[in-house]
């Protein structure tokens, strides 16, 4: 009997349907007056851009590209703090206002080290 191999739309969509509600959870905690993320004023991120789709979140539509981009970050992430079996993930930090969640926070040899990756 052959074996047939073949796209499946439907499945495809439900994975992408799934995503978009993931994604639009976490992008309303960080619209309006949420608390600034280090993410958001990072040189390698559009200020301009940060401001605009935190006044005007229904005009950053979520778009297929954007979903990718959020699980090959979220899916890097994951696999680097698990090989680097160090410190905590995650842990919440506030400074000035600035909410921080650095992906690695280590408190070894009286001194902080801070990981915080990115996927450009």
């Amino acid at each position: 009997m052959p074996i047939l191999i073949r796209p499946d739309s439907e499945f495809t969509d439900l994975l992408r349907n799934n995503l978009r509600v993931r994604y639009d959870e976490r992008k309303k905690e960080r619209t309006g007056p949420a608390p600034i993320h280090v993410s958001d004023i990072l040189p390698s991120s559009c200020i301009r851009k940060q401001y605009y789709s935190r006044v005007y979140p229904d005009e950053a539509p979520i778009t297929d590209e954007s979903i990718h981009h959020f699980v090959r970050g979220e899916a890097s992430e994951f696999a680097i703090t698990n090989l680097a079996k160090i410190g905590v993930a995650q842990a919440e930090l506030q400074m000035d206002g600035i909410v921080a969640h650095p992906d690695i926070m280590d408190n070894t040899d009286d001194k902080t080290i801070i990981i915080e990756l990115k996927d450009t």
